[in-house]
């Protein structure tokens, strides 16, 4: 579809180089401190199909077309693996955005909790600043309950 799927690097070594395509997909991006959620450190495998391979030196350009099929033993259609792989993307793209949630809130929290440690602990901002801080982390303030549920 004329999209770029991966970038591979290059060698600086002088000669032949081979460079290796695993035929997959960028894997999703996780976020910090994340367990590894079954493959998420790779990405999905390509449907069938012909793909172009541009080689850069320099000025120069090269392309060439490779074909990808699919293994005769398997027992599903290019369809299907066309399917498998779309629904494999918006898997990894909907990751990728709670990845970046996640990164935000992380990062609010911890700029509400620098700031509330600079305040006095009577200061009416900090109090708020901690209570941003427990919001987002989920924990409990006082009698009331805030966030999300805590296991364990």
């Amino acid at each position: 579809d004329g999209k770029l799927i991966d970038t591979l690097p290059a060698s600086v070594r002088r000669g032949i180089n081979h460079v290796y395509w695993s035929m997959r997909a960028p894997p999703p991006r996780v976020p910090k401190a994340a367990q590894i959620a079954f493959s998420s450190t790779q990405g999905p495998r390509v449907p069938p199909g012909d793909y172009t391979v541009r080689m850069t030196k320099d000025k120069d350009v090269f392309d060439t077309t490779i074909h990808v099929g699919l293994d005769r033993r398997v027992s599903f259609t290019a369809a299907d693996r066309q399917a498998q792989y779309d629904a494999a993307l918006k898997v990894r793209d909907i990751f990728g955005d709670m990845s970046t949630l996640a990164d935000k809130i992380n990062a609010v929290r911890a700029q509400a909790s620098a700031k509330a440690q600079k305040l006095d602990a009577g200061v009416a901002l900090r109090k708020q600043l901690e209570a941003l801080d427990a919001k987002a982390h989920g924990v409990s303030i006082g009698p009331h309950r805030v966030g999300a549920p805590r296991a364990g």
